[in-house]
């Protein structure tokens, strides 16, 4: 029998037999070829099988995240399954590389947050934020951008873009004005904003943990790089908005304008409410100056800002001890912890063998060794890369190749704040850049309203991209 005739009759017997139409079956081909390229292009670059076969699971499992996201965590089971039963990883190891401290921090926020917002708190901060007199659209789009941000670097990106959308259709509803323009630029403001603070993105709390950043080292770097970005933002929005603004004015002066907000979102402060309020002040508090109580206590760097979310939300679950339980089940978002804990231990293998000292020599060779290349590098590099893959993903596979650079005379923290940029500021590229850019398009579908186009996000997406990425490039080199 011809070989093209087998190769046929086996395609059709996949197609049938698993209902797998000719991309499914393409993407399936790339997984299967690539351990056998990648055996072959790095063992070019003097790494040995260990390593090979570590950096290959690595790419499979990334490569396959893209194709399959409904089935990424089966896909990193069977990576790290593979790595464990060809010796390249210990049980140990894999617990080690799994960067425990990282899910028990977010376990905490998860809970906290949930929490917080099943009691209004956001809610009602919200009502406080957004009342104006003399309400205009330019005061809406500034006001918009500048608490989208704060929500996102106070709270996470996901629960910021879920109120902020919320808020955005209420408004477009009442005026009878297009949401769309108005939704993707508080999603924008959203991604710039979560890289301010650790607590803005879960990119934030991996590096943090594995570089030993503080929160106050945020405050110092990425919350001023972030505040210019926000600004530059607002400006190309009011120039990008010119016309809806217009139209938004105008059903202003038409349906009024002082009274709207405040009656839309008037959340009475009652006492539930101020002691949700307060647990809230208190662990943006508390986490803001961990490093100091670490340093006061003698702890370990970061000890607090991990430890503290799990306080806090231990205390929630003895309050509240008929839900203690559906707190865990609940309220935490078990697929995603278990995706990053597995994803974590490949990329803590890549370290392990020694993978990825060899990508970092090769990359020290690629731009030249100048501390100025290496930091451009990152930066751009991860801006493009997040606009077509999950930031998380990008971050987690680059986070081994910057600790091995640290060996290296010409490393500086700089390479992770460009990696943070690059990973936040890189999501506003495209509609499926980041994952609240992704929340936002499900919550206007779900509300009945016209879906986004790709080349309608794209058009102004590449603009916001390379304006606050320059920025963020300019602050990076002038940065001490």
């Amino acid at each position: 029998m011809p070989k093209t005739l087998g190769i046929k009759i086996a395609g059709k017997f996949l197609r049938e037999k698993f209902n797998l139409d000719f991309r499914t079956l393409l993407k399936i081909a790339i997984l299967v070829v690539i351990p056998f390229l990648s055996s072959f292009v790095f063992s070019r670059f003097g790494m040995n099988p260990k390593q090979t076969l570590a950096l290959a699971i690595f790419l499979v499992s990334i490569t396959g995240t893209l194709f399959f996201w409904e089935i990424r965590l089966g896909i990193t089971f069977i990576g790290v399954s593979v790595l464990l039963m060809a010796d390249v990883l210990s049980i140990q190891e894999m617990v080690l590389f799994a960067s425990v401290d990282v899910i028990f921090f977010l376990i905490g926020m998860m809970i906290i947050v949930q929490t917080l917002q099943d009691e209004g708190v956001f809610a009602w901060l919200l009502s406080r934020f957004i009342v104006m007199r003399n309400f205009s659209a330019v005061k809406f789009v500034f006001s918009l951008c500048v608490l989208s941000a704060l929500c996102s670097c106070l709270l996470d990106e996901i629960t910021a873009i879920l109120l902020m959308a919320a808020l955005v259709l209420e408004v477009c509803d009442f005026y009878e004005i297009d949401p769309i323009p108005y939704l993707i630029m508080t999603v924008m403001a959203t991604n710039v904003g979560s890289a301010a603070t650790v607590l803005g993105n879960p990119i934030g709390i991996i590096i943090a943990s594995k570089s030993g950043l503080t929160f106050e080292d945020f405050l110092r770097v990425a919350l001023p790089l972030s505040l210019l970005a926000l600004l530059v933002l607002i400006g190309i929005f009011i120039v990008y908005l010119k016309k809806d603004n217009a139209k938004f004015d105008k059903s202003i002066r038409l349906y009024g304008n002082d009274t709207f907000l405040n009656r839309l979102l008037n959340v009475p402060m009652e006492p539930q409410l101020k002691r949700a309020l307060f647990m809230f002040c208190a662990v943006i508090a508390l986490i803001a100056l961990h490093h100091r109580i670490e340093v006061l206590f003698g702890l370990g760097k970061n000890t607090v800002l991990i430890a503290m979310p799990l306080v806090v939300a231990g205390f929630i679950m003895i309050s509240n001890r008929k839900r203690a339980k559906k707190h865990l089940t609940e309220d935490v978002d078990w697929w995603t912890l278990l995706f990053f804990m597995f994803l974590f231990a490949q990329a803590g293998t890549l370290k392990h063998t020694g993978a990825t000292d060899v990508l970092a020599n090769a990359y020290v060779n690629f731009t030249g060794q100048s501390r100025f290349g290496m930091v451009s590098t990152v930066l751009w590099m991860s801006t493009f890369c997040s606009g077509f893959l999950d930031n998380v993903v990008w971050v987690v596979s680059m986070v081994p190749v910057v600790t091995s650079l640290k060996a290296l005379p010409l490393y500086s923290d700089k390479l992770w704040w460009a990696l943070l940029f690059g990973g936040c500021l890189g999501g506003n590229l495209t509609m499926i850049g980041s994952t609240a850019n992704i929340v936002a398009m499900g919550v206007l579908e779900k509300k009945g309203k016209t879906s986004i186009r790709f080349s309608k996000w794209l058009k102004i997406g590449i603009v916001v991209t390379l304006a606050t990425t320059i920025i963020a490039w300019i602050g990076l080199t002038l940065w001490p």
